[in-house]
């Protein structure tokens, strides 16, 4: 059977705060993912646009130093770079290679057409790859080259512009990548008079390796690098501590996609490329995905730890809110708890004028009339008790006057013909049964009604009962009982007395107890009622399926006079009835 006075299991508040959470959780998760869509966007493009700026700023630069060798200013203005380092990069490379074109020149103009050697300049000069000398019509009357090294195409060379200035008696030098090694390089072009115009030409390919490899010293954020290529992508420059001699494959079609690659350290890279005005070139700028993604991952974490405070902060708001919501209704559940146990004169405030002030209103209501309902069956029942009583002391004093005198004269009747007959045994049995008879009637008119309940009170009564069990029984029964009978009225008085009774009479046909001790105290306005054996004890879950009415009687008595019955008994352990009865004024 279902307890309804039970708390429920799970309470309302506890599913609104669930529910209002998971509402406000999932709209912060409807918010948060598409930021953190936007804000990761974001991050990629920011880090893009700065790579595409670092790549176009050393493009610049790289273009502003290759301007200032094809003019032969060595102070050509740079043009002003954001990264300072890019500008001291690029000053330092412009420097080194205008420095190796006056080193050139100068070694030329100390010769004459009869005192040139080419052999020479390669000794004089470690950086020279190599020299060659060119009639006027483009042919080569002579031409010396590192062993480690690979001559260009001199007719290339011829046909270009460089021999053409040289030609016209003015020295003229550019920078260049070797098409068949790729090696970095500076040639320069001088004209060498032979007497006869045109003159010769004298050209020059200084190695400028190690030149430029300072560009590849700047450091792109934190892992990050940059590196030179052709446009086909060819590796030209790059960081030595890679040692790579090929660029990363199909890394060109990466980066135009925008998707990550393996770049030239082999890790996986994000890059831009930038190519170099005015050159065949372009620059490369990688870096790997770690970093790439590392203000990503911090503004996750961010982000993580505002949803967690937002999540914190919804449940205590979804708490709180559910709690002053579900106030009202907490309120009517407490009132009904209190009045499912007996006290209809709560009464239920709450002020309102909504629905739930208008429940609050009914159900006031429906209790009052169940409490006026109630009572009037309590007083019919006070009142039916009341005839019963008076009915069993009208009974009672009936076979007591009556039938008791009636007997008491058969009785002497009998003993005056028992003296005259002595010898008659059935005159002395029908003598027999008269004393019996009116014993009989004596015990009943007591059961009925003590009329010592009447004359001497409630405490004499009750010891003269117990006494009485103790030799009928053979039980032990201790019986303490402190209270002011002036103070009880006649009702409760017999009220405590058949209390008394039915609960011994309950000890005496089902305990199985040797003793019983009963306490009957009075404190201020109420009375305690306590009856405790040592019996067999019992299951009181047993008494909903019992047809017994004695328990069910006491707790309708008391009930009746607004009291309190409590019965607790375990199998083995004996029972113990506790009541407690207001003192009626």
């Amino acid at each position: 059977m279902n307890d309804t006075n039970a708390a429920p299991k799970t309470s309302l508040q506890r599913q609104m705060t669930v529910t209002l959470s998971a509402v406000i959780v999932g709209l912060l998760l409807l918010v948060a993912l598409p930021m953190v869509f936007i804000s990761a966007q974001i991050q990629r493009r920011e880090l893009a646009r700065e790579q595409q700026e670092t790549a176009a700023e050393v493009a610049r630069a790289v273009a502003s130093i290759v301007q200032s060798v094809q003019t032969g200013q060595t102070d050509l203005p740079l043009a002003a770079p954001t990264d300072p380092r890019i500008g001291l990069i690029a000053g330092q490379i412009a420097n080194g290679l205008n420095l190796a074109s006056a080193r050139v020149l100068s070694q030329l103009q100390t010769s004459t057409p009869a005192t040139l050697s080419l052999d020479a300049l390669l000794e004089d000069n470690p950086q020279i790859a190599g020299a060659a000398r060119f009639a006027a019509d483009g042919t080569v009357r002579q031409s010396v080259w590192r062993a480690d090294g690979a001559p260009p195409d001199f007719r290339a060379f011829a046909a270009g512009d460089l021999f053409a200035l040289a030609q016209q008696g003015l020295n003229a030098q550019d920078t260049l990548f070797l098409e068949e090694t790729g090696t970095p390089s500076l040639v320069v072009a001088a004209p060498l008079p032979t007497g006869e115009p045109p003159p010769d030409v004298l050209a020059v390919w200084v190695n400028v390796q190690s030149i430029w490899g300072a560009l590849t010293d700047y450091q792109v954020g934190q892992t990050g690098y940059l590196y030179i290529t052709d446009r086909s992508g060819r590796l030209l420059i790059a960081p030595p501590s890679f040692g790579a001699a090929h660029s990363p494959p199909d890394f060109q079609q990466a980066i135009a996609a925008g998707r990550a690659y393996a770049g030239l350290s082999g890790e996986r890279v994000i890059g831009r490329i930038a190519p170099i005005e005015n050159t065949p070139w372009q620059v490369v700028i990688e870096i790997p995905t770690a970093e790439a993604n590392a203000r990503l991952r911090v503004l996750l974490v961010v982000l993580g730890a505002i949803l967690m405070f937002g999540l914190s902060l919804s449940i205590s708001v979804a708490r709180l809110f559910s709690r002053w919501l579900l106030q009202p209704i907490q309120v009517l559940q407490q009132s009904a708890l209190q009045i499912s146990h007996g006290d209809l004169s709560h009464r239920i405030t709450l002020e309102r004028n909504d629905e739930l002030g208008f429940l609050a209103r009914a159900f006031n209501q429906m209790v009052a009339a169940l409490e006026e309902t109630i009572n009037e069956l309590r007083a019919v029942s006070v009142r039916l008790l009341s005839a019963e009583e008076a009915e069993r002391r009208r009974i009672a004093l009936a076979i007591h006057d009556e039938l008791g005198q009636t007997l008491t004269a058969l009785k002497f009747s009998l003993s005056i013909a028992a003296r005259r007959h002595p010898d008659d045994d059935t005159l002395q049995a029908t003598q027999q049964l008269a004393t019996e008879a009116q014993e009989k009637a004596r015990t009943l008119s007591h059961a009925l009604r003590p009329a010592m309940l009447d004359d001497m009170g409630l405490l004499p009564t009750l010891h003269w009962y117990v006494d009485l069990l103790e030799q009928q029984a053979n039980l032990a029964i201790s019986l303490d009982a402190r209270l002011d009978e002036t103070s009880l009225s006649p009702h409760l008085k017999t009220t405590l007395y058949r209390l008394v009774v039915e609960a011994l009479t309950n000890v005496h046909k089902h305990a199985e107890a040797s003793s019983v001790d009963i306490t009957l105290t009075q404190s201020d306005d109420r009375l305690t009622l306590s009856i405790a054996d040592d019996g067999r004890g019992f299951d009181p879950a047993s008494l909903q399926h019992s047809q017994s009415l004695g328990v069910a009687g006491m707790r309708e008595r008391v009930n009746l006079l607004r009291g309190n019955f409590l019965l607790e008994s375990t199998p083995g352990q004996g029972t113990k009835i506790t009541i407690t009865l207001p003192v009626e004024p």
